[in-house]
């Protein structure tokens, strides 16, 4: 029988009682680039790889762990559905109320919680028409679903479909969105996020034509008839090869924009863009955000995650010519900004527990409920290339904000679901307030009243086990001050 090691290394940093829990793949090995990407919820955690054989074939795949204090429990490993080399499953991978997206080659995978430890596959979506690098974003949004589509048409100009889910049809395609503006090499589609009013979609390489590689963000609105063009951002300065959208963050009508810059342009200094939008919904630029330390060609801005009035971003080094000879900077950071009334502050630096020029440390980042979330695909710790990643876990009472924890109301999915014979039912309260969280059932009537009273602020868990109810769809309520939010709930005897 084959032993399975997870290897865990702890080590606190006394200047914020932070707690930093580094993992690897049990059974990674050279070139395995464990944490290209990474996406965290409030209890799991996914991380891609690229997963080769002994022959160096990689198809990919996608590691869940489950989070604890001061550790990570493996729980699974999902395959895709073929050894084909290339095939990028997991490229991209997004976590979200216990359901995961796995991109891969002109897929989407969707898995759920079925047990407390075991996601299976519910479904699978493909392109309806004939289109190149389907899946290479994936934005889910309550039950709506955006799929980018980078290098579709000629020129590789790009396409986004977008989905709606229902219990009867399942995942419906809606729509094909390919601006008219986009130029050639556009990859139009590369990033994604939206809400049920508005979209963001990057078109990182827009510009080819006039030879700058400035990049452009699309702005787009619902109405009636489907998803219109509502703003073309362009970057603010005239530098060339920014690769402006790189990544994007979109949360109450702040949006963030990436610009990295790539290998013609060593000497730009990575940055982030954050926009308001106005009354109008129009997009006004607010605020450049650079780290303490930059410096040219450290792609800070390469990856980032924002939630709030937080914003996590990863800057994973490169090459860089300094005095016409190359320089390697062997430094890489992840960086914590809180929006005060002072602006975009740097709360706090992360960075990996040995300091290499292959780490690319900051890769991938994401965060939620004071979890850090970073992936160093290069790590050599183990072999050359097997890759890392990393769960940071400050102690929040040693830093003057505390924003990130929870800056608003949340009501997450129920897991496991369906689920026999408890579930467990998480919110979160950026302030004490007085609560009602209640059951229904399909007709409306209150079955079960799990909670009334009054929850400090934070991160919330119960534990429901429902008595004298039959099996089929019920729906949970969260009422706190003016907020209100339902989801469904299946019960299975």
């Amino acid at each position: 029988m084959k032993t399975i090691i997870l290897l865990i290394l702890l080590l606190t940093a006394s200047s914020l009682g932070q707690v930093t829990t580094k993992f690897y793949p049990f059974d990674g090995n050279s070139f395995s680039r464990f944490g290209q990407k990474v996406s965290i919820d409030s209890n799991f955690i996914a991380v891609h790889s690229a997963d080769p054989d002994i022959f160096g074939h990689s198809a990919g795949a996608v590691y869940i762990y489950r989070i604890g204090v001061g550790k990570v429990n493996f729980i699974q490993k999902i395959l895709p559905d073929t050894a084909f080399s290339g095939y990028l499953f997991g490229w991209p991978v997004i976590l979200v109320d216990s359901k995961i997206f796995i991109g891969a080659s002109s897929k989407v995978f969707i898995y759920q919680l079925h047990s407390d430890s075991i996601f299976q596959k519910i479904d699978l979506l493909i392109p309806p028409d004939i289109t190149d690098d389907y899946g290479r974003a994936i934005s889910n949004y309550n039950e709506t679903l955006f799929v980018g589509a980078s290098l579709d048409g000629n020129g590789d100009k790009g396409a986004a479909y977008y989905y709606e889910y229902s219990d009867s049809a399942g995942w419906e395609f809606k729509q094909k969105i390919k601006p008219v503006s986009l130029q050639r090499h556009a990859h139009f589609g590369e990033r994604i996020i939206h809400n049920n009013q508005y979209a963001v979609i990057s078109a990182a390489g827009d510009g080819f034509e006039s030879g700058t590689f400035r990049g452009s963000v699309f702005l787009l609105e619902k109405i009636d008839s489907g998803w219109i063009e509502k703003q073309k951002i362009l970057p603010s300065d005239s530098t060339y090869y920014q690769l402006f959208g790189y990544d994007l963050g979109f949360d109450n009508g702040r949006i963030a924009i990436g610009a990295v810059g790539n290998s013609l342009n060593l000497q730009y200094n990575g940055r982030v863009y954050i926009y308001q939008q106005n009354e109008d919904g129009i997009a006004e630029l607010q605020d450049s955000i650079f780290a303490s330390d930059n410096f040219p060609g450290n792609n800070f801005g390469f990856s980032f995650r924002l939630r709030g009035d937080s914003l996590f971003v990863g800057a994973n080094g490169n090459l860089y010519p300094l005095n016409n000879s190359k320089v390697l900077d062997i430094n890489n950071w992840a960086y914590l900004f809180v929006k005060t009334t002072n602006g975009w502050e740097e709360k706090i630096k992360f960075g990996p527990t040995a300091q290499n020029p292959e780490n690319v440390f900051g890769y991938a980042v994401d965060f939620i409920n004071g979890n850090f979330l970073v992936g160093s695909p290069g790590d050599p710790t183990i072999e050359f290339q097997c890759g890392a990643a990393y769960l940071f876990q400050p102690n929040i009472s040693s830093v003057d904000e505390e924003k990130y924890i929870t800056d608003k109301f949340n009501l997450s999915q129920n897991y496991p679901n369906p689920f026999n014979p408890s579930t467990t039912i998480e919110f979160s309260l950026p302030e004490e307030s007085e609560i009602s969280l209640r059951i229904y059932d399909i007709l409306g009537r209150q079955v079960s009243i799990i909670y009334d009273g009054v929850k400090e602020a934070g991160i919330h868990k119960i534990d429901w086990k429902p008595n004298g109810l039959s099996s089929g769809i019920y729906f949970y309520t969260l009422t706190a001050d003016y907020f209100t939010a339902t989801k469904k709930l299946i019960l299975l005897r």
